[in-house]
């Protein structure tokens, strides 16, 4: 199957040679041994390792396991079913923009009812390195959405969830006419967690470029609210810890949280669906 990915060093695609991704330049990059492929050149990096620490990522991939989230994963894969898998007649590439660890990207490939190529790129090696060694049915690439290394014009839905968006970038990528799916938390989403963190509880911050509207077509947005009931301490605390807020909060706060025992938590999505012009 001829790969999507691209050299980031000349932009020519890069052909799979045995253990290695070659481009016709000469310029190669080694599959490593969990298989996966290192894209991110060193004068990409703002950071000797950069993407979240291993100790967020932890938290995070033992919150997911829980199935706190699976809710919003298989929302997804029904959304993009339904715009892949009908009446499609070529293998279609996805790519998920910021996979992390893969808990998405693999549950969505598992829900879809056709056959469809997956990617996953993330700036962080560590949450790459545990995704292609947990899911060997993704390629999974080390590389950043500022300059995604990826062919021009190759694939045919995008998925970002909690992501950085780059529109220049996801315009360059996809394909005519292909999608792109966005998640995004609404303002009650961890709505208790904030309150116990905050006197007056923020809004999250970013939401989507105006020039989304500018250059997509939104077809469809939704909001997927649920509550969950979360009656481990451990629990608790994988949920905070992943989050960015346990690194901006005082000690006090955060010895506070850590001691509940059980909570109900508000969790919220906005899924908004797009399509590239033609």
């Amino acid at each position: 199957m001829p790969s999507i990915l691209k050299c980031p060093v000349c932009d020519l695609p890069l052909i799979r040679q045995g253990a290695s991704y070659q481009c016709e330049n000469g310029h190669s990059f080694d599959v490593a041994k969990e298989g996966y492929v290192n894209l991110l050149l060193s004068n990409q990096k703002k950071s000797k390792s950069p993407g979240d620490n291993a100790d967020m990522m932890r938290h995070r991939r033992q919150f997911l396991q829980q199935g706190y989230y699976e809710p919003l994963a298989q929302n997804v894969a029904s959304e993009l079913d339904g715009v892949l898998c009908s009446g499609a007649s070529e293998l279609a590439h996805l790519l998920d923009n910021g996979c992390g660890e893969g808990y998405y990207t693999d549950l969505i490939r598992q829900h879809l009812s056709c056959s469809v190529a997956c990617y996953g790129v993330d700036i962080s090696k560590d949450a790459i390195r545990y995704a292609a060694k947990r899911y060997a049915d993704t390629n999974f690439v080390v590389g950043s959405v500022a300059n995604l290394p990826v062919l021009d014009h190759s694939v045919a839905c995008l998925v970002n969830i909690f992501a950085p968006d780059n529109v220049t970038e996801f315009r360059r990528v996809l394909k005519a006419g292909g999608y792109l799916l966005v998640v995004t938390p609404t303002t009650n989403h961890l709505r208790q967690l904030r309150e116990m963190i905050y006197d007056t509880v923020r809004p999250f911050g970013g939401g989507l470029s105006p020039d989304f509207n500018t250059y997509f077509s939104r077809i469809k947005q939704q909001d997927l609210s649920y509550q969950v009931h979360i009656d481990t301490k451990q629990d608790i605390e994988h949920l905070f810890k992943m989050t960015p807020f346990y690194w901006s909060t005082p000690t006090e706060k955060q010895n506070q949280i850590l001691a509940i025992d059980q909570i109900d938590m508000d969790i919220s999505f906005s899924i908004e669906l797009f399509q590239k012009e033609g």
